[in-house]
């Protein structure tokens, strides 16, 4: 099973198109159904997880005011990132370690 990013109902759009355009697959989940998780859906990265990911989520950190990702280790420990921008390198770095990630955006999108 490939790295699973939960995702929450504003800025799902902006980072399933963000990681397209950055040549990342992935497959869409769904918990199964009476299961009552945080997130409704979640994704599953297909392949390798690298650079082209890690730069995906640090523009989707970058552009979205009050985006959040949190990422759980193998080992347990729980990872904050805000949309201060963090860089894809230390994005990266993270990724190998990662169990699975939450991709947070409380505010509304700006479109809607």
């Amino acid at each position: 099973m490939g790295l699973r990013i939960h995702l929450s109902r504003h800025g799902r759009s902006e980072l399933l198109e963000l990681l397209r355009e950055n040549g990342v697959e992935f497959t869409k989940r769904y918990p199964p159904i009476g299961t009552i998780v945080a997130a409704g859906e979640f994704i599953e990265i297909v392949g390798v997880l690298g650079p082209p990911l890690a730069l995906a989520l640090g523009k989707w950190l970058g552009r979205r005011d009050g985006g959040r990702l949190t990422f759980t280790l193998k080992n347990h420990e729980i990872q904050h990132f805000d949309a201060r921008g963090y860089s894809a390198d230390k994005v990266s770095k993270l990724l190998s370690e990662a169990a699975w990630i939450a991709a947070i955006q409380p505010a509304a999108d700006d479109h809607k």
